[in-house]
């Protein structure tokens, strides 16, 4: 399974729900652009009015919407593999790592690894369930 895929194939309901969704971001996006940055109207209108016309053609025609939708995520999939690819990174270096060495300093093993060479087993007994019926409840 790869981390990042690609829909080659969206139904028409996917389609659609782009559509709309491109309607929407685009507007939010040229609200932003205005309030933030001060972008002048008729840049903001011709964000919006790109925004519409996917819209349309998601209502109109699904294959133009669909080379229009394909076009876009392959345009964006570099940045989504390269986004993906460093939050994972930074996650494990940043947060997973420095746990582990913090447990590792501490002498934490929840695992019970530890290595004993006179010992005959590494089996560790349990008390047997007395109730049956907590067989059939495992959780």
């Amino acid at each position: 399974m790869a981390l990042v895929e690609v829909n080659f194939h969206p139904t028409n309901k996917d389609l659609r729900s782009f559509g709309t969704i491109g309607l929407i971001a685009t507007c939010i996006i040229a609200t932003l652009l205005f309030l933030i940055k001060g972008l002048a109207i008729k840049w903001c209108a011709a964000i919006i009015v790109v925004g519409a016309l996917i819209f349309i053609s998601s209502r109109v025609s699904l294959k133009l919407t669909k080379g229009i939708y394909l076009t876009f995520t392959l345009l964006t999939l570099p940045i989504g593999i390269a986004v993906s690819y460093l939050l994972m990174g930074i996650f494990f270096y940043l947060v997973i790592t420095p746990i582990a060495l913090f447990f590792r300093l501490i002498g934490r093993d929840i695992l019970n690894r530890n290595f004993e060479p006179h010992t005959d087993s590494y089996w560790i007994k349990r008390k047997r369930q007395e109730d049956l019926k907590h067989y059939f409840r495992q959780f």
